[in-house]
């Protein structure tokens, strides 16, 4: 009976553990675009939680996409986007509930890109 008491809580354990490592984390998710909707691959997407000041950034792949995880639940972040030849955008995202949040912010970079 211990033996099989052993096996369960050894079996429970790393279900337990990732409940746990995900129940504050918010995930911020998104895609950048350029003013015509085409995506923006390599911008560089900040976002800071102004309860802590904690930052986390994440560059966007070839479809302009980003995903940024953050190990709290801040009442609000500031999500920052820039990418070289573009006017940088930030906006400020308020979340609704008190728990965990997986938030979509699509943002559009402004100007064009430059040519050399």
């Amino acid at each position: 009976m211990r033996t099989v008491l052993s096996l369960l809580a050894l079996c429970l354990a790393p279900a337990a553990l990732h409940a746990q490592a995900g129940a504050h984390t918010d995930i911020l998710t998104g895609r950048v675009t350029d003013l015509t909707g085409k995506p923006v691959a390599d911008a560089q997407v900040g976002a800071t939680s102004l309860g802590s000041g904690l930052t986390r950034s994440f560059t966007t792949d070839t479809e302009g996409r980003y995903r940024i995880f953050f190990p709290e639940t801040a009442r609000q972040y500031v999500v920052q986007v820039k990418r070289m030849g573009f006017a940088p955008t930030q906006r400020t995202i308020t979340r609704h509930t008190n728990y965990p949040e997986q938030m979509t912010i699509d943002l559009q970079l402004g100007g064009a890109p430059l040519a050399l």
